[in-house]
């Protein structure tokens, strides 16, 4: 079997390739990504014993945010060449829908590592109309079998005794200990796009919230109603109290810019988010409270003062997921993951990669024993299994389908989110030097413009809420000069206006 991955990050690196790797039954993999990570993946590559054809493409859309032709047609012959069915999608937000479509429209089944939100109708619909049989998001809790076993012990009670789970507490937390100009520049799960944990790491625990709300729904305890606040911790809050005065404590330093410029960090995508969702039937009776805790700024083993090229290398970042849930006076169950490294042997408590689970029981009326502990370990075994099962067409546990509640609650929290924000405070810019055989462009900006009249200057704009930093850069440029940019890289930021607090990107 053949296939194609777009995309060869952190995450793609960590899990898909040594997946591909490892399967007898995968042949070949057309990898595709940016001609600016030709180095960095040639010599990751050398290492595996993958086959593989790496496909490089320099930038991927053009001015109306489609995929450019040439590099469709080129993508075309090579799905046709090698026979493919099947599409891994590990990609940022720029090229993620792009590729998303190229499949969508050739066919090809799919499954993405990053969640849907507002597009979540019109994929569907594409998904409908395409010849594609299969269309998967990540979920991996879905198909961890410490959590299967808690979703039949919480149906075996639901369904016996007619009654719904009660309260649902799901917590995670991991460790990413940035620098203030890190979070300026940061292109791995990036805070200044509008998303970062919310779409990364922290969607499993939305998805594995709804696991378990389906439970009263298939025993007729349907939600007509749902309410939700919440609250975050952003990084101008972190760095108020881990910034300056603290770095100088553990001896490390930032430009003094980078600390006269903290404020700019709220408009970027919260460290963390607490959120409470109340769950009403029909007569508006509270049927399930839940409450979710996702932290990025959770623990290290050691000090992680500078971004490595893959952060999820090492054992630096201990990852920890709560779970507290009952269906009223008759159960509780807790479950307790923690894993300091990616893969080991040691799965006792305390070990590198442990998972466990506490069942208290009120005897009395549901019998068994009043206490029990199940261990469970090798938590990434679950990735593994559900990418197996999606290249050998088996039941599906993370279906486009069965993911509609916990990517409309995602959507309802960044909505509810976005509500505190003012766009006028989200302060971000773009600036692009246009080299033409040795001259650069510059425009002379309007004599009716309000802002810099008859000021000559090189093209550029503010980013919209919600926009990409390139994707602002090409609209810009677009709008200003008519021109479609292709080929463009990063230079350097820069702060502007003391009073108001700016930073331009330089490409």
């Amino acid at each position: 079997m053949n296939c194609i991955l777009f995309g060869l990050g952190c995450h793609a690196q960590r899990l898909y390739l040594e997946f591909l790797a490892k399967e007898e039954w995968i042949d070949k993999v057309i990898i595709v990504d940016s001609l600016t990570e030709k180095a960095r993946l040639e010599s990751l590559l050398s290492k595996t014993s993958l086959q593989y054809e790496l496909l490089l493409l320099d930038r991927l859309m053009g001015p109306s945010n489609i995929l450019l032709s040439k590099y469709e047609q080129m993508l075309q012959e090579k799905v046709t060449q090698n026979a493919i069915k099947k599409a891994l999608i590990s990609t940022d937000v720029a090229g993620f829908k792009l590729y998303l479509d190229f499949c969508l429209k050739n066919g090809i089944d799919v499954m993405c590592d990053r969640p849907i939100m507002d597009e979540y109708q019109e994929i569907l619909e594409q998904f409908e109309q395409s010849s594609a049989k299969t269309f998967e998001i990540q979920a991996p809790k879905r198909a961890h079998k410490g959590y299967q076993k808690i979703r039949e012990l919480l149906s075996e009670v639901v369904g016996e005794f007619q009654v719904p789970i009660t309260k649902i507490d799901i917590s995670y937390s991991g460790g990413i200990w940035n620098m203030p100009s890190e979070s300026f520049v940061q292109e791995n799960a990036p805070s200044k796009y509008g998303y970062g944990k919310l779409l990364h790491s922290g969607y499993p625990f939305f998805d594995l919230l709804a696991f378990f709300t389906e439970i009263n729904e298939e025993h007729g305890f349907s939600y007509s109603k749902r309410s939700l606040l919440s609250t975050d911790y952003r990084p101008n809050d972190f760095y108020r109290y881990f910034g300056k005065v603290f770095h100088e404590k553990v001896d490390v330093y930032e430009k003094e810019k980078h600390y006269d410029n903290l404020e700019l960090l709220k408009n970027l995508e919260a460290m963390a988010i607490s959120a409470i969702i109340d769950y009403q039937d029909p007569d508006e009776h509270s049927l399930t409270r839940a409450r979710l805790e996702l932290a990025q700024s959770g623990l290290l083993t050691e000090p992680w003062f500078d971004l490595p090229e893959d952060v999820y290398q090492g054992d630096r970042e201990v990852r920890q997921e709560l779970l507290d849930i009952s269906v009223g006076p008759l159960i509780t169950i807790k479950a307790f993951g923690y894993q300091a490294s990616e893969r080991t042997d040691k799965n006792q408590l305390g070990g590198f990669d442990q998972f466990q689970i506490r069942v208290f029981r009120n005897t009395a009326i549901i019998g068994g024993k009043p206490v029990e502990v199940f261990e469970f370990g090798q938590a990434e075994a679950a990735e593994f299994d559900q990418l197996r099962d999606y290249f050998l067409d088996k039941d599906s546990s993370s279906s486009i389908w069965k993911q509609k509640e916990a990517l409309s609650l995602l959507a309802e929290l960044q909505l509810n989110r976005s509500q505190r924000l003012k766009q006028e405070n989200f302060r971000f810019a773009v600036e692009l030097l246009l080299n033409y055989k040795g001259d650069y462009l510059l425009c002379k900006r309007s004599s009716t413009a309000k802002i810099a009249p008859n000021i000559w200057n090189i093209p550029g704009g503010k980013v919209k809420y919600h926009e990409g930093i390139e994707e602002a850069l090409i609209r810009e440029c677009k709008e200003e000069t008519n021109l479609d940019v292709v080929h463009f890289h990063y230079l350097d930021s820069i702060f502007i206006n003391k009073a108001h607090q700016r930073i331009v990107y330089l490409y």
